[in-house]
């Protein structure tokens, strides 16, 4: 601790500064740390993650009085100990193990297998490929309809035809796009 607050202050008088400080207020700075139901390694942390914070806003805490500089400092403490615990919980909602429940959960559950996933996921990616490369309005159809999930009405207005002329509209573009992809008969679209 005494050599990161040796190495992070510019001037020898911060230096000396901030160790009267670290002396005289870490069993408070612990104490605080700890109300926030942390254990003894995330404390002290804590207590190095405010230290820190303090020593950038040294040229303001040397102007406060001790009364003022003690308050501030618990509130820096107990801020940085909530931040802590909070990135904690991400950390822990994220990783999750091969042991944890929920994997198991998802190896068994009724989703589709790999196989079927990863054939959906070229199948898509072919759909991109031959979007690039239909007309306009077959693509506006394709993608309104099937992507966007638009309504016929909305589909009319944005062609600028009839509402009653989209199905067969969007029959020729999928006869079009199947053509292209060369899977007439494999359901593809």
């Amino acid at each position: 601790m005494l050599a990161m607050i040796c190495t992070m202050t510019e001037t020898q008088s911060d230096r000396a500064f901030m160790l009267e400080l670290y002396q005289q207020f870490f069993r408070l700075m612990f104490s605080t740390a700890r109300k926030c139901h942390l254990k003894q390694d995330e404390c002290e942390e804590v207590v190095q993650e405010s230290l820190v914070k303090l020593i950038q806003k040294v040229s303001l805490i040397r102007e406060m009085p001790k009364p003022v500089l003690a308050s501030y400092i618990v509130s820096t403490t107990r801020n940085t100990a909530y931040d802590y615990t909070g990135r904690q919980t991400k950390q822990n909602a994220y990783a999750g193990s091969l042991d944890d429940e929920s994997f198991s959960a998802c190896l068994e559950s009724d989703s589709p297998p790999l196989d079927n996933q990863m054939e959906a996921s070229e199948q898509k990616a072919q759909l991109a490929a031959v979007l690039d490369a239909i007309s306009r309005d077959d693509r506006i159809l394709l993608e309104g309809r099937y992507i966007l999930q638009y309504s016929d009405e909305v589909l009319s207005r944005l062609l600028h035809c009839k509402t009653s002329s989209i199905r067969m509209k969007l029959t020729r573009a999928r006869r079009r796009a199947s053509k292209l992809l060369g899977a007439e008969g494999n359901g593809v679209l």
